[in-house]
């Protein structure tokens, strides 16, 4: 189900009536939904600092140093 439009269209809606007059409200809500999405994605994608990726090599911890 496709809700983008019904938001964008209600929101014009009710920012066009006599007592709210702001008809770009919709391109404001989209700057918003796109600021949080991209708060959202460099959480997600960013860079871990303090984790460490194991690898397993198929030695045990101290044999891949002996050999």
């Amino acid at each position: 189900m496709i809700i983008g439009p019904q938001i964008f269209a209600s929101t014009f809606a009710y920012f066009i009536s006599r007592d709210h007059h702001m008809p770009s409200a919709p391109w404001y809500l989209a700057a918003l939904l796109l600021a949080i999405s991209l708060v959202i994605a460099v959480y997600v994608a960013g860079d871990k600092k303090g984790r460490k990726e194991r690898v397993d090599t198929g030695f045990a911890p101290g044999e891949a140093e002996a050999s």
